[in-house]
């Protein structure tokens, strides 16, 4: 079989109350197309590609949480939520591998997506009330009109055997991972739909020794450089490197134990970039050293 390809069609419909519009009923229709094809131009190389679009609901957290503020800030209203657009994103993705003899491979994958309709939650004025005598502002959920986001990026993947033998093997990956996000949106509302963005590349070095077939050990570095553009004045730079460490071992075929050290030396270092503060350090700390010792069980 040298070519195979796939197709598939999604049709999903939503249907709520929208206090928003008078309480009518407020209607989402969907289609989600998916296309997906693999090329074998050889034993040895493999090439390929897919194409897919795929939507997001806002959830009833997003259509809660819509606040009204009159002028003289003096009460805060709980306000009906604005319709909101599912968010939609349509991706590409293409690779090539390609094994390299017995002992070794590469793999290398590029993708774009594209996201619009994405919900940002910002301040949009309401206008006056009934006697006029007040102008109300709300604060909550909105879909960012005429706004995407993009991202491309991709991967290159390398293993090798770098000692085999029948008592043990030594196996070494390494991963180059990289990805680019650009924000295109209406210059009058730069700063009302303004959404994170993100950019930033991996190296992680893997490290696989097993021994006697029965024990295993690994060793991960993956070192991270990254920028996020979290506001129109504020851009966020990381750069840090974690190292992690998993041993396990079978008993038998059925029995073995693990032991997992996530984090080894401690590090602290913030997630992605993808929220409004400036320090993502302290709103978003990742996970620090985390040891993890287990047994696995496997019935018949």
């Amino acid at each position: 079989k040298r070519f195979t390809l796939v197709g598939g069609l999604n049709y999903a419909s939503f249907a709520e109350q929208s206090d928003a519009v008078d309480s009518l009923e407020v209607n989402f229709t969907q289609l989600s197309p998916r296309l997906a094809g693999l090329v074998k131009i050889s034993d040895d190389i493999n090439l390929r590609t897919s194409w897919g679009r795929a939507f997001r609901l806002p959830g009833e957290f997003y259509k809660s949480v819509t606040y009204g503020i009159n002028s003289n800030f003096l009460e805060v209203m709980s306000r009906p939520f604005q319709q909101l657009n599912p968010e939609t994103t349509t991706s590409w993705e293409s690779g090539i591998r390609w094994k390299t003899g017995e002992r070794a491979a590469v793999d290398f994958t590029y993708f774009r997506n594209e996201t619009s309709n994405l919900a940002s939650f910002q301040p949009w004025g309401m206008g006056f009330n009934a006697d006029s005598t007040e102008y109300i502002n709300s604060l909550g959920f909105r879909n960012a009109q005429g706004s995407k986001i993009k991202y491309t990026g991709g991967q290159v993947h390398f293993y090798i055997d770098l000692y085999v033998n029948d008592a043990r093997a030594v196996q070494g990956h390494y991963n180059f991972s990289w990805i680019k996000g650009t924000l295109n949106t209406p210059e009058t509302n730069e700063n009302i739909y303004f959404l994170p963005v993100y950019s930033g590349t991996q190296h992680q070095l893997r490290l696989i020794i097993s021994l006697l077939k029965k024990g295993k050990l690994a060793f991960d570095y993956v070192h991270v450089k990254a920028t996020g553009r979290t506001t129109t004045e504020n851009t966020v730079k990381q750069k840090f490197g974690t190292i992690d460490l998993v041993a396990r071992y079978a008993f038998t075929d059925r029995f073995d134990a693990y032991v997992k050290c996530i984090n080894l030396m401690n590090k602290e270092y913030p997630g992605i970039p993808d929220s409004r503060s400036p320090d993502d350090l302290h709103y978003n700390p990742q996970t620090g050293f985390t040891f993890r010792l287990g047994m696995n069980y496997y019935l018949e």
